[in-house]
C-alpha cells in the first residue's frame, strides 16, 4: 500500500493495518527467541522439562477427571437421578390414567352442551320470507 493510500484510508483501516504489523513483529520476536533458545543445551534441556512437567500434568487431570467420574459418589448420585427420573415418568403415567376419565367424561360434555347451542341457534334461524315485496307508490 501506497503512502498516498495510506493516508486516504480510514482511521478504522489504519488501525487494522497497525494491528496487523504487530502481529507480524510479536511472530518475529518469538521466532527470534525460540531459534535463540533452542540453540542453547542449557536452554533446551529446560524446554524438554517443561514439556514433561506438561505432559504429566495433563495426564495428572485426566486421571482425577476419570477417578471423579467413576468415584462411589458419583455413581450414587448417578443412581439417584436415574430413580427421580423413573419415579417422575411413573407419576406422570399414573396422573394421566388417574384424570383419564375425567377428561373423557369432560369433553364428552362439552360436546353435548356444543350440540345444544347448535341446536338452539338452528330453531331460532328465521326462516326466509316468502312474502312478496312491498309495492312501491308511484
Amino acid at each position: 500500500m501506497t503512502e498516498q493510500q495510506k493516508d486516504r484510508q480510514s482511521p478504522v483501516g489504519q488501525a487494522w493495518d497497525d494491528v496487523g504489523r504487530q502481529f507480524r513483529l510479536l511472530g518475529e520476536t518469538l521466532v527470534s527467541a525460540f531459534k535463540t533458545t533452542w540453540e542453547s543445551e542449557e536452554a533446551r534441556q529446560h524446554l524438554e522439562n517443561i514439556q514433561a512437567s506438561l505432559e504429566q500434568m495433563g495426564h495428572d487431570i485426566s486421571q482425577a477427571a476419570q477417578q471423579a467420574v467413576s468415584s462411589e459418589e458419583a455413581q450414587k448420585v448417578k443412581a439417584e437421578a436415574k430413580k427421580v427420573a423413573q419415579s417422575a415418568q411413573t407419576a406422570g403415567q399414573e396422573t394421566v390414567e388417574e384424570i383419564r376419565p375425567q377428561l373423557i367424561k369432560a369433553f364428552r360434555r362439552i360436546r353435548e352442551e356444543v350440540d345444544q347451542i347448535i341446536n338452539q341457534m338452528e330453531q331460532k334461524t328465521p326462516e326466509p320470507e316468502t312474502t312478496s315485496p312491498p309495492e312501491e307508490t308511484a
